[in-house]
């Protein structure tokens, strides 16, 4: 029973360490072939799933917003980041894009 519930979590550390790998390679691999491999590997796979999960669905997107509410707001004045972003994207792209 354990092995099917923990399945996808195994899934999620799997995607964590392929991200992550091709980072490291996209940065300090071998050759200058493996680097820019590992690269392209990386923009292929962070481009699907921003679109499968959209910009907010992106690794890291949530926390660097929540840091960026954290140090953007004051307590007489709140500023919330992600409201932001949202914004500026359905004033850039429209409101149909985000539906």
């Amino acid at each position: 029973m354990a092995r099917v519930v923990l399945l996808f979590k195994q899934y999620g550390q799997n995607m964590v360490y392929t991200l992550m790998r091709n980072a490291h390679q996209s940065l300090k691999g071998a050759s200058p072939q493996e680097r820019a491999q590992a690269r392209k590997a990386l923009g292929g796979l962070l481009t699907m799933h921003g679109l499968a999960a959209g910009t907010l669905g992106l690794p890291m997107v949530t926390t660097l917003l929540s840091a960026a509410s954290m140090l953007g707001g004051d307590d007489d004045e709140p500023w919330d980041a992600q409201v932001a972003l949202q914004n500026m994207l359905a004033d850039t792209f429209g409101q149909s894009l985000l539906r």
